[in-house]
């Protein structure tokens, strides 16, 4: 079965940042939530099945337009303001947090303990940019694609799959809340890929990466999982260095599906192409004479915890580290450090409930990111002002027909604050902040 999506956060400063965003956060858990798995063929102990999902949502926004003087962040919107109104307000078809997905699946069990399979799937988008005529068509991106090897002594994964960090909260969004809805748009103005969920409110999307996993067996519902991935860079601040693979890990315990707990950790070394320099602007140099290299640790931690009795489910989950940006660790903005190319802090946390009457599903929650100034930085700016926080609210219906099929009906207020920003000594001091409203509706087909 499927598994999670791509999301996508937004930079409104540079429309790529924005473009990205929408794009990572558009795969989004497919294989967890899956209804069904077709066989197509089993020859020589070989099993071929297909699994996947269709959607579509009309996604509303309206709400204040980006405050002018920040540095154009948003988490969701980059749209035109209406010079009558001073509002921003958009009708967009789209993906939802989930894209469409097909996946495949090969297995066989090659020893009485051992089993080898094999998981390939494509992610597509609903819309993209808005042309004429015929419009721009949907991307199709292979979001997973990884071998695996079953055994008594534990699990090997290569390949490209979810990260490990993030991916805990990312799952407990679908599970509870998000999985056959849309939650906050990511962007409305790009459209590239499915939507952000809780994602950049409370949570982080660890994004789909290439890496080796091993996982151990299962001892009483305890798992521990590591993983060595492919590095990312920021090219935005020159961190483009990266002499080691980036490594995860999450210790996960599982009861039965009633009650489940994960700690996660990340860590990642880089170094930026220009060197350390001192306050003349010359460059520091080390004992054998060699320009001093400006290195940097990422890192993080995040934890979380799930309840499941009766028809109340109920989870809480939180993160904090340094170069985690908003959405997604280590992403590609300007935000990932100050002027001085010095990551920074974050943290965010959430929490999510639902309620389920056979068919019928209440859901909602609320989160809260947050990201640090330095310890060079202070208020108040007189422009380009970082982002402080982005607090999401989430209520929805999510009716499900014929065991497949799920309508969707959501409301998703996202408030969006910056650090006090002053143009001059003779000018009020002001506290940026964005108000905007989502309602989404749209169907959902797992099979």
């Amino acid at each position: 079965m499927s598994k999670l999506g791509s999301l996508r956060v937004v930079y409104r400063g540079r429309l790529k940042f924005v473009i990205s965003a929408a794009a990572l956060l558009a795969t989004v858990l497919s294989r967890r939530d899956a209804a069904a798995e077709f066989t197509m063929t089993n020859d020589d102990g070989w099993t071929l099945s297909i699994d996947g999902r269709l959607n579509g949502f009309i996604n509303y926004v309206q709400g204040d337009p980006t405050p002018a003087g920040v540095g154009n962040w948003t988490a969701g919107i980059f749209e035109v303001t209406d010079p009558n109104t001073g509002k921003i307000e958009a009708v967009r078809v789209r993906t939802g947090f989930i894209q469409n997905v097909l996946g495949f699946v090969a297995s066989k069990q090659v020893l009485p303990n051992y089993k080898l399979s094999a998981r390939f799937a494509l992610w597509a988008g609903a819309s993209n940019e808005r042309k004429p005529v015929l419009g721009q068509q949907a991307d199709v991106e292979a979001r997973e694609a990884y071998v695996r090897l079953e055994a008594p002594w534990g699990t090997l994964q290569a390949g490209r799959d979810l990260g490990l960090f993030g991916r805990g909260g990312i799952l407990m969004d679908a599970e509870i809340v998000h999985a056959n809805g849309l939650g906050s748009p990511c962007s409305t103005r790009s459209i590239l890929g499915g939507a952000c969920g809780f994602a950049g409110h409370g949570v982080l999307f660890p994004a789909f990466n290439a890496s080796f996993l091993y996982s151990t067996p299962k001892m009483a519902g305890l798992q521990a999982t590591v993983g060595i991935l492919d590095p990312s860079v920021n090219s935005e601040r020159g961190y483009e260095i990266t002499p080691y693979p980036r490594l995860e890990a999450q210790l996960a315990y599982n009861f039965r599906d009633k009650f489940k707990v994960y700690g996660e950790a990340m860590w990642q070394r880089l170094i930026n192409t220009d060197p350390v320099l001192d306050g003349d602007g010359n460059p520091v140099m080390d004992t054998n004479g060699k320009p001093k290299d400006q290195v940097a640790d990422a890192s993080g931690l995040a934890a979380g915890a799930s309840l499941s009795l009766g028809v109340l489910q109920i989870g809480g989950s939180y993160y904090m580290g340094t170069g985690l940006t908003m959405i997604i660790p280590i992403f590609n903005t300007p935000i990932f450090t100050d002027t001085k190319k010095v990551l920074r802090k974050g943290q965010g946390f959430a929490g999510m409930a639902s309620l389920t009457f056979g068919g019928t599903k209440i859901a909602g929650g609320a989160g809260v990111s947050q990201l640090k100034l330095t310890s060079s930085e202070q208020e108040p700016y007189s422009d380009n002002v970082p982002p402080k926080q982005q607090l999401g609210i989430s209520i929805g219906l999510y009716q499900t027909f014929f065991k497949n099929l799920t309508w969707a009906l959501e409301y998703f207020r996202g408030q969006y604050s910056w650090y006090n920003y002053q143009k001059g000594s003779d000018t009020p001091v002001v506290a940026p902040i964005q108000n905007v409203n989502f309602v989404n509706t749209g169907l959902t087909l797992v099979f």
